[in-house]
């Protein structure tokens, strides 16, 4: 995943972020407000698995529980920046909170919820 992250940080007009096994989108109006909350989960829940000697599909709760709770400075800077960044754009005022958060939502249960699996679990 980290390779789709970085191939769409240098895309000039990035829309969505892919890997392989999920696939999360972003609207293009407000991809780049997203990336400072991006980031922060990302770098949060990093510092979890470490301090919790790695990952196990038990431990991802947890894991995004912290991560969630170490980012919302960064999550309402980023809700903020996002909602002004769509008044240009086709989404009505009064819709635009409720557009961003559920944004918001779709991030931190891509980055942060345990991978889907492609065989059963023995």
């Amino acid at each position: 995943m980290t390779f789709a992250l970085v191939a769409a940080l240098v895309t000039p007009n990035p829309v969505e972020l892919v890997d392989t096994t999920r696939r999360l989108s972003i609207p293009q109006p407000i991809f780049w407000e997203m990336q400072p909350y991006l980031n922060c989960l990302i770098e949060q829940s990093n510092a979890q698995l470490k301090a919790m000697g790695g990952a196990t599909e038990e431990k991802f709760p947890e894991i995004k529980r912290v991560a969630i709770a170490g980012c919302q400075t960064a999550r309402a800077s980023t809700k903020a920046a996002a909602v002004k960044a769509l008044r240009n754009s086709d989404v009505r005022r009064a819709e635009r909170s409720d557009y961003v958060e559920r944004t918001l939502i779709a991030v931190e249960n891509h980055v942060l919820d345990a991978p889907h699996r492609a065989e059963p679990v023995q």
